[in-house]
């Protein structure tokens, strides 16, 4: 089922920018079977490079990889947490934040690693993780996985389990323990670079839009409640007298009522969480009143799943 969300980037007629990315890199390793064996590959990044002039080595090394495992690792990575990065923010900040992440790893290993060759789009891909899981922290993970697994995995994890992982192998490689040529400051550094650049819009921008794996599961609608009419009527609202006093009782307070993004964040959520894991037998009947005032709140939308 498609419904379009007034608040998200206008599509771009053609392919995406995200599908561009990844056939280049298909082809650029296709290329590579041409190419003869050589202890660094062509278009590989590194200090020796920039000092022979080949300053284009900053773009193709991003295009390289070593084997068939590592590009379609990293396609992988770039689908799954690359599409709904592009849906949310539009294809303008893809483009930024695979490149910034590509760069800001890249640099990271050269100033920390500086004699190691970089290879591989193994720091845009982790920036795009980043991305998604500042731009979507109470994403469960698992979701996909419910009729078989009852744990839950919000994609806010994400960032502090890599990011310290990354930085535990790297020092495992520096010790000898592991082998020294998996570029994990690469990764630790494309991954903060995408969660800061996720932070940073995340901010601007409160919706949210589909989920980590293909066939996300629903959208979210944020639109503006103009709350101040509401305090201003309550404000002229007699208050209540208590008869047994000679003083009057103030009035009680009363709660902001809560935002439409606040009410699918607060309320929605958990009974679709229920609903989906236990079915709709074990709703209680104030449950079942959160999902009819849902309805309500979206007259336009043809569902929330």
């Amino acid at each position: 089922m498609h419904r379009e969300h007034p608040n998200e980037p206008a599509p771009v007629p053609g392919p995406s920018v995200l599908t561009v990315l990844m056939l280049l890199s298909i082809g650029v390793h296709a290329l590579r079977w041409f190419a003869p064996p050589v202890s660094e590959p062509p278009g590989a990044f590194s200090l020796a490079a920039l000092q022979r002039g080949e300053w284009w080595t900053c773009i193709t090394y991003i295009f390289t990889h070593a084997e068939l495992v590592h590009l379609g690792s990293n396609l992988l990575l770039l689908l799954l947490a690359g599409r709904p990065v592009q849906k949310a923010a539009g294809q303008p900040h893809t483009i930024y934040i695979f490149l910034l992440s590509a760069w800001a790893g890249a640099a990271l290993s050269m100033i920390l690693r500086p004699a190691n060759p970089i290879i591989g789009a193994s720091g845009a891909s982790l920036g795009f993780i980043g991305a998604f899981s500042a731009l979507f922290p109470g994403h469960n993970l698992l979701r996909p996985l419910r009729r078989w697994i009852c744990l839950q995995l919000r994609a806010k994890r994400l960032f502090p389990a890599l990011l310290t992982s990354s930085l535990i192998l790297e020092v495992f490689s520096q010790k000898g323990i592991l082998p020294s040529n998996e570029a994990h400051l690469v990764h630790a550094g494309g991954l903060v670079a995408g969660w800061l650049y996720g932070r940073r819009l995340a901010t601007a921008n409160e919706d949210e839009h589909p989920g980590f794996f293909p066939l996300g599961l629903r959208r979210r609608q944020s639109e503006p409640i103009d709350h101040s009419l509401l305090r201003a009527g309550l404000a002229h609202l007699p208050a209540k007298k208590d008869h047994t006093s000679p003083v009057p009782a103030a009035a009680p307070s009363v709660p902001a009522p809560l935002t439409n993004s606040e009410f699918m964040a607060r309320r929605v959520d958990p009974v679709l969480d229920k609903l989906y894991s236990e079915g709709a037998n074990h709703l209680t009947p104030e449950e079942k009143a959160i999902l009819e005032e849902a309805a309500r709140r979206f007259p336009n939308k043809q569902g929330l799943g």
